[in-house]
């Protein structure tokens, strides 16, 4: 083998372990992409439920005051509620 050739062969060698460690590194960034994309989606659906319980809590606090302090017992809701679920 002659320098040139060596040198050559040496030069690749090196640019094989970079593409290989840079490949690695690739992997880890999209596995990082993944879990920051399931972080996004999480986060999002928080920001749903929030809102939904904002919207429940403002609806209870109307039926409050609409109603008043009106009491129905637990055995007759109940079954108002079974009777309508038969229909």
């Amino acid at each position: 083998m002659h320098f040139p050739d060596l040198y050559i062969c040496v030069v690749s060698v090196a640019a094989l372990k970079r593409k290989k460690g840079l490949e690695k590194e690739l992997e880890k960034l999209q596995g990082v992409k993944v879990q920051l994309e399931m972080n996004m989606n999480t986060l999002e659906s928080t920001g749903v439920n929030q809102e939904t319980m904002v919207a429940m809590k403002k609806t209870v606090d109307t039926l409050k005051h609409v109603y008043g302090d009106l009491y129905v017992p637990s055995p007759i809701l109940s079954g108002c509620i079974r009777s309508h679920m038969d229909v």
